[in-house]
């Protein structure tokens, strides 16, 4: 998407003075990832519109769970509290609304919506989904009220219309029982990354053990390992990681590994969408976790952002070393036959191998 200097003009569905004060607050907030979007500000709301008014390609956005719960509440009637420490992400969630549909983005759930159903026994995603695609065509206005602190929910009026407007609709409902290829990988290598978490080993000692699992009885999982550089590295950076990994409670620590692979699904699913659909459609992945954000970036970028990635968590000499031993480690798995013929079988008792690692963590807490 290139940016367009013209002076043609193009009409948005959102008061003309609101819009600089909607773009300054997502421009601060940052929660846009995109890989392929040919603009030096990915939050100028005009390049959007003017993108598809001169027929660039499709754009479409991922958001992460805790974007779409509580997109989802205001589509329900729930109301915002300006006044609370959480409401910050709620005027976010509601930006981000504001400008994707105005810019007429398409917005897809549908992995929140798996996150939803494998972590909650009663849900089935499917109330969910109807209820994220009223709030797709809530008038953009309404969130951006929200998003401003100037109202604290949708006029109920507006949620109504929205729902007539879908009545009679395909809900597009998707298989939400299904398991996510994604998700089971990086369950599988969290475990172990929680598994070494535990231990005693200096942070150096935990990434040159995962390094080995990777190449066997492991896999290699770029996301998980760069998530893995940040948490065993020395710079300490904010943001969440891995919840609870050195919990003496098991449940919760594995619970932990559940939510972070949602985490890094996000980031994988995104990524895979990019590239398969590069010249057709372009992905954004909307995320207000810091973390992710970093981590997306690595998940699309060359070897350089890999680099930095060592740079910014480790000791110089540490960071040139740890990224010289990944890369000849993943170089060796690549050129190996053997390996190479064996992989099939290890993804399929990918389960099996997890099991057998949140067993080992189990036996820890007990000890």
């Amino acid at each position: 998407m290139s940016d367009e200097n013209t002076t043609t003009a193009v009409w948005i569905p959102l008061t003309p003075k609101d819009v600089p004060e909607l773009e300054a607050l997502l421009r601060n907030e940052a929660p846009f990832v995109a890989s392929t979007i040919d603009t030096d500000d990915h939050y100028r709301l005009v390049n959007y519109i003017k993108h598809s008014i001169h027929g660039g390609a499709q754009i479409a956005a991922i958001l992460d769970r805790n974007l779409v719960s509580r997109v989802v509440a205001l589509a329900v009637g729930r109301r915002v509290d300006h006044s609370s420490p959480g409401s910050a992400t709620d005027r976010v969630a509601a930006a981000c609304m504001a400008f994707l549909i105005a810019a007429e983005v398409l917005t897809e759930p549908n992995i929140s919506l798996y996150e939803l159903t494998e972590s909650e026994d009663t849900s089935d995603g499917q109330t969910d989904l109807i209820a994220f695609r009223i709030a797709d065509h809530i008038h953009p206005q309404a969130y951006l009220e929200v998003a401003l602190g100037r109202a604290h929910g949708i006029a109920p009026e507006l949620i109504e219309q929205a729902r007539r407007i879908i009545e009679g609709r395909d809900p597009r409902a998707v298989d939400l029982a299904m398991p996510l290829r994604h998700w089971r990988r990086h369950r599988c290598v969290l475990a172990e990354i929680a598994l070494l978490e535990r231990t005693s080993l200096s942070g150096r000692e935990k990434f040159e053990r995962l390094i080995q699992w990777s190449v066997s009885p492991g896999f290699f999982d770029g996301v998980a390992i760069a998530f893995a550089a940040r948490l065993f590295g020395r710079a300490k950076p904010s943001g969440r990681l891995l919840k609870h990994a050195r919990s003496a409670n098991a449940a919760k620590c594995l619970a932990g590994i559940r939510n972070a692979a949602w985490d890094l699904t996000y980031i994988s699913h995104w990524a895979k969408q990019s590239v398969a659909d590069e010249g057709r459609r372009i992905w954004i992945l909307c995320t207000n976790d810091k973390v992710l954000q970093d981590l997306a970036k690595v998940a699309v970028g060359d070897e350089s952002q890999i680099s930095e990635l060592f740079q910014k968590n480790w000791q110089p000499a540490e960071a040139v070393e740890l990224e010289q031993q990944y890369f000849d480690a993943w170089s060796r798995a690549q050129s190996s036959l053997e390996r190479s013929n064996s992989m099939r079988k290890r993804f399929e008792q990918i389960d099996e191998l997890t099991a057998s690692i949140e067993a080992k963590i189990r036996e820890s807490c007990d000890g």
